[in-house]
């Protein structure tokens, strides 16, 4: 009885390593990203429209705050980016010399309108 069971444990062994592995469970969908994008271009100048907007040392509200930007203060912005539904630019304010990024809606076009993600995004 012996050999047989060995027999048979080594068909069993080899069986399972030629048959194919099938699961009925499906991937789980991975999330859409959202989009972004980075955009350097020539530097512009913009006008913040509000008092107290912070400038930041990353596109994000929870990067650190590295300086106050007030109504009527000139940006020189050479970068922006786009991403989670928010325009940020990064520049330098002409006033304080603190450089940094500062969201999209404190800030003016010398046309006066709102600037908005640039190019195709």
């Amino acid at each position: 009885m012996r050999p047989f069971r060995s027999l048979t444990v080594a068909t069993i062994a080899t069986t399972a390593l030629v048959m194919p592995i099938t699961s009925t469970a499906q991937a789980a969908p991975t999330p859409q990203q959202p989009q972004t994008a980075i955009v350097t271009a020539t530097s512009w100048t913009a006008t913040v429209t509000t008092n107290g907007v912070r400038i930041r040392s990353n596109h994000s509200t929870s990067s650190t705050i590295l300086g106050l930007a007030y109504r009527g203060q000139r940006f020189t912005i050479t970068r922006s980016w786009y991403g989670n539904g928010a325009t940020w630019y990064y520049g330098t304010n002409r006033s304080t010399g603190v450089r940094g990024w500062i969201h999209g809606a404190y800030l003016s076009h010398p046309g006066g309108d709102t600037p908005t993600c640039p190019g195709s995004c």
